[in-house]
C-alpha cells in the first residue's frame, strides 16, 4: 500500500509591483500569454516619454557629429596614433560649437540604467511566478489524486467486502463500517482517515487486519482484510490518475503552440518533472517554494504526473521564442541605425571615418541578439514571450518616434548637409591647387 500524503498548505503568491500588475490585467484576460503581451505594452507605453526623449537627444548628437565629422576626421589624420590628443581635440571643437558631450551620455545612462533595472526585475518576478505556478498546478493535481484515490478506494474497499459477503448473512456495515470509518469522534477516525494520512497505520494495525479474515474466495483461501484493502486502492489508482490529468488540462496555462507558458520553450514536457520543479524553486529566491518542494513525495509526483507525462509526449515548445528573440534584436539595431543615418551618402561616409565605436557596434550586433537567446533559453516561456513581445514593441515605437525627430530636425539636417556639401567643394578646389 502506498502511503499518500494530503496537499500540503499553499505556497504564498508573488509580491511586488510587477506581479500585482499582472494579476490586475489577469482579472480581465484570461489567458496568461496575452497577459503578458499587454503587460509589454503597458510597460513600454510608459517608459516611451523616455525613448521619445533619447531619440531627441541622439538625433542632436548625430547632426553634430555629422556637421563636425570632416574636422574630426583631419584631426583623426593629423594626430596619427596618438589617440589621447585627437580625443582632447576632438572635445575642445565640441566645446566650441557648443555641444555636451556629457549631458549627451546622462540621456543615455538613465535610459539604459532603467532599461536594466526594468528587464531584471522583471526577470527574477517571472521566474518567482513561474515556480509559484508550477507548484500550484502541481498541487492541484495532486489534490484530485488524492481526493480521488480515497474516494474510490473506500467504495472499492465496501464494493468488494459487499460482493464476497453475499449469502453469508454478514455486510460490510455490520462487520467493518466502524472499524474504517470511526465513530464519529476524534479518538476514533477510522482506519481509512490512518491509512491516506501522512500518520499512517501503525504496523500493529497492519498486522491486525493482515491477520483478519475479510471473506473466503472462490478456491476457498481466506483472504485478509488488509489485502482487500490494497486491492481496492490498486483498482482505484487509474481513476485517480485520470481525475489528476483532467485537472492538469484545465489548469496548465498554454498559448498558441506553447503547452505551458511557465516551463521554456524548449524540448521539455509542459508538465515539469520533480528535478526541474525543483530547479524552478531553487532559482525563484524564494524559501517558501524551496521548503514546499523539498517536502513533495517523489514517488507521489510521479505517480501523480505518469498519466500527464504518458498522454502528452510533446514539446512544450519549438525554440520559436529564442529564433524571433535573436531575429527581432538584430533588425531593431538594424533599424535605429538606419534611420539614424542620413540620406546623403557623403556625411555617412565622413561620420564612419570620424566614428572610433566602429567596432564596438559591430560587437553589439552580434552579443545582444545572443543575450537574448540565452535568457529564453534559460527562462520560462513567460519571460522568452516578454522578451519577444518587447523587441517588437520597441521596434514599432523605435520607428514611431524616429520619424517624429527626423521631422522635427528636417530644416537642421538640411542644414548640415549643405555646410558638408560646402565643406566638400572647398576641399576638392584645395586638392586642384
Amino acid at each position: 500500500m502506498a502511503n499518500v500524503a494530503l496537499l500540503a498548505s499553499a505556497v504564498s503568491a508573488p509580491t511586488g509591483l510587477w506581479p500585482t500588475i499582472m494579476n490586475w490585467i489577469e482579472s480581465s484576460v484570461v489567458n496568461y500569454g496575452w497577459v503578458i503581451i499587454l503587460f509589454t505594452l503597458l510597460i513600454k507605453a510608459c517608459l516611451s516619454p523616455m525613448d521619445l526623449l533619447l531619440k531627441f537627444s541622439t538625433k542632436k548628437t548625430t547632426l553634430v557629429q555629422q556637421k563636425l565629422a570632416p574636422q574630426i576626421a583631419r584631426i583623426n589624420k593629423r594626430c596619427g596614433d596618438d589617440k589621447q590628443q585627437a580625443q582632447m581635440q576632438t572635445q575642445a571643437l565640441y566645446k566650441k560649437e557648443g555641444f555636451n558631450v556629457f549631458g549627451s551620455c546622462i540621456v543615455t545612462l538613465v535610459n539604459l540604467v532603467v532599461t536594466m533595472v526594468v528587464f531584471f526585475t522583471l526577470f527574477a518576478s517571472l521566474r518567482e511566478m513561474s515556480a509559484y505556478k508550477a507548484i500550484n498546478q502541481y498541487a492541484q493535481m495532486e489534490q484530485a489524486y488524492v481526493s480521488t484515490l480515497q474516494v474510490k478506494t473506500k467504495e472499492n474497499f465496501i464494493n468488494l467486502i459487499n460482493t464476497n459477503l453475499e449469502g453469508t448473512g454478514k455486510t460490510y456495515d455490520s462487520e467493518f463500517k466502524t472499524a474504517f470509518e470511526g465513530d464519529g469522534t476524534e479518538e476514533n477516525k477510522g482506519y481509512f482517515y490512518y491509512f491516506f494520512s501522512t500518520d499512517g497505520l501503525s504496523e500493529e494495525v497492519v498486522n491486525n487486519l493482515k491477520a483478519t479474515e475479510a471473506y473466503i474466495n472462490g478456491a476457498g483461501e481466506s483472504v485478509s482484510v488488509y489485502d482487500v484493502l490494497e486491492a481496492a486502492e490498486t483498482a482505484s489508482t487509474n481513476d485517480a490518475a485520470e481525475s489528476a490529468s483532467e485537472v492538469w488540462k484545465k489548469v496548465k496555462d498554454s498559448w498558441l503552440w506553447i503547452g505551458n507558458i511557465w516551463v521554456s520553450d524548449n524540448y521539455k514536457s509542459p508538465l515539469p518533472t520533480y528535478s526541474d520543479l525543483k530547479s524552478m524553486a531553487n532559482s525563484s529566491k524564494n524559501k517558501e517554494y524551496k521548503s514546499y518542494v523539498k517536502s513533495i513525495d517523489k514517488e507521489l509526483y510521479s505517480v501523480v504526473t505518469s498519466s500527464v507525462h504518458a498522454k502528452n509526449s510533446r514539446w512544450n515548445g519549438y525554440y520559436i521564442l529564442a529564433v524571433l528573440s535573436a531575429g527581432l534584436t538584430f533588425l531593431s539595431q538594424w533599424l535605429t541605425e538606419r534611420l539614424q543615418k542620413s540620406k546623403n551618402k557623403k556625411v555617412n561616409e565622413l561620420v564612419a571615418q570620424s566614428n572610433q565605436q566602429g567596432t564596438a557596434m559591430k560587437f553589439m550586433k552580434i552579443f545582444l541578439p545572443l543575450m537574448m537567446v540565452i535568457f529564453v533559453l534559460t527562462s520560462s516561456a513567460s519571460f522568452g514571450l516578454y522578451i519577444v513581445s518587447s523587441s517588437l514593441i520597441s521596434m514599432l515605437i523605435s520607428t514611431l518616434t524616429s520619424l517624429i525627430v527626423n521631422a522635427c530636425y528636417k530644416k537642421k539636417e538640411e542644414e548640415v548637409v549643405a555646410a558638408l556639401e560646402r565643406e566638400a567643394i572647398k576641399s576638392m578646389k584645395k586638392s586642384k591647387r
